[in-house]
């Protein structure tokens, strides 16, 4: 099932954002900064899909800027600066089945 009818199903997202990857921890490269949030990982989800960032707030009902924090955000947790190298690290921390 794509992230896209993951959201429209309002299911909860495929992102494990309670898995060992997205603990903090200290000194360590291949953990995330910080757990995501279920926001954080629809935008996510979203973003691997290749949306937009105005693609994304439209499919989440959400404000543009809003989305954009979102993933300035993301890439702060994810260690990257842009949407590939997002998407490569979300696949590297298993955060998507």
């Amino acid at each position: 099932m794509s992230s896209l009818q993951t959201l429209a199903s309002d299911e909860q997202p495929p992102c494990q954002a309670d898995s060992p990857a997205a603990a903090p921890a200290a000194g360590t490269d291949h953990m995330l900064a910080a757990p995501l949030t279920a926001r954080q990982c629809q935008v996510l989800a979203l973003l691997c899909e290749g949306l937009s960032d105005k693609l994304i707030a439209r499919q989440l009902n959400l404000s543009h800027h809003t989305v954009r924090g979102h993933v300035q955000i993301l890439y702060g947790l994810l260690r990257v600066s842009t949407r590939m190298q997002a998407m490569l690290a979300a696949r590297r921390h298993g955060l998507f089945g």
